[in-house]
């Protein structure tokens, strides 16, 4: 439940938002954009929790898989803000430490050095109580890969067919070394699935590529 706002919950048809009759009442608010990920999950083989992350505004929604393999995914869920609409952000976890019951905790009176961006601690197959902090950039001693994917970008027109000559990066200037690929398609779908076409690296500070 939201404080001072709606409650959610997961049903055969997907995920209910539940507010007050003026606010909208009861209404599905996944299948506009999920039609399949959160219909019908069969509670003998998937373990759902969810919880209200103050911080990030928003609702995480974990469906685990009870058999410990490859599942539907989990969820945040972000709620509107101004200038802002809602939509849904996949997380993906090992299997290993994949949530089976979340809560939020407060770190003055757990004792537990908690994150600076949530409340949220969760326990699950792993037998450990575990929390999210987005500043680590390893997994216990393993580099966390990250991978972002913009696009896709058209040209002029849908007529029209370009040629990327050349490149300009603005990094941080802590930041480490960023790769970048580029995958020319007709689609993101396409684009998603396909071999980059090719790849350059960027550093801290400026970076000017030509090619």
């Amino acid at each position: 439940a939201v404080p001072g706002g709606p409650m959610f919950f997961m049903s055969s048809q997907g995920l209910i938002e539940m507010s007050s009759p003026d606010a909208g009442g009861v209404k599905v608010v996944s299948n506009d954009r999920m039609p399949t990920e959160m219909l019908n999950l069969d509670p003998a083989s998937y373990h759902v929790s969810m919880a209200y992350d103050a911080r990030l505004r928003g609702v995480h929604i974990f469906i685990s898989k009870i058999s410990a393999t490859a599942g539907v995914g989990h969820w945040f869920y972000k709620l509107a803000e101004e200038g802002c609409p809602a939509g849904f952000w996949l997380q993906t976890f090992d299997t290993g430490v994949e949530p089976f019951c979340i809560t939020s905790i407060s770190e003055s009176a757990s004792g537990l050095a908690m994150s600076a961006y949530t409340d949220l601690v969760w326990g699950g197959r792993s037998g450990y109580l575990l929390r999210f902090d987005p500043t680590v950039i390893t997994d216990d001693s393993v580099a966390v890969t990250q991978t972002v994917w913009y696009g896709p970008f058209r040209g002029y027109d849908a007529n029209t067919r370009g040629k990327v000559s050349a490149v300009r990066i603005s990094l941080a200037a802590s930041s480490g070394t960023v790769t970048f690929t580029i995958h020319p398609c007709n689609s993101a779908e396409e684009a998603f699935a396909a071999s980059s076409a090719g790849s350059f690296s960027a550093t801290a500070g400026t970076n000017s590529l030509w090619h």
